[in-house]
């Protein structure tokens, strides 16, 4: 905790002094901790995350994950990201069950004298993903 606190007071360029006043403490209680001599209580910590919305809430308590929130949506969107467009999610997502076939509209001209459109059923057959390095993978349902 004393070194997420240094890093705090660090990354917004405050003193010790600054820190105990942006935070509300006595100023003693900020450089106790930072001597060591004391460990921050649960009052400071609120305090902390109460004045610095910004900062992730598990990495001050735990020192896990990123410093700020924002860097933690930003990794977690990457990741999403990632993951949404994997070989398989990809094949999951556009495969239809086999229970049931999607039926697709004919793409013919409708003529007003003509009988109503009629209705084509269509199953998936292939799948196939093409990468920048020019590789590629097939899927077959």
């Amino acid at each position: 905790m004393l070194e997420r606190i240094k890093k705090i007071a660090s990354h917004w360029q405050l003193s010790p002094t600054a820190l105990a006043d942006k935070i509300e403490v006595s100023r003693p209680v900020i450089s106790h901790i930072l001597t060591g001599r004391n460990r921050p209580s649960l009052e400071v910590v609120q305090k902390i995350a109460l004045h610095f919305p910004e900062l992730n809430r598990n990495w001050l308590l735990t020192g896990e994950g990123k410093m700020l929130a924002s860097e933690v949506k930003a990794s977690e969107s990457e990741s999403q990201v990632q993951q949404d467009v994997t070989p398989s999610a990809i094949a999951r997502e556009i495969t239809p069950s086999s229970e049931k076939n999607e039926k697709i509209q004919s793409a013919e001209p409708v003529n007003k004298d003509s009988a109503p459109s009629r209705t084509v059923t269509k199953t998936l057959k292939k799948v196939l993903l093409f990468y920048s390095d020019n590789s590629f993978e097939e899927y077959n349902p």
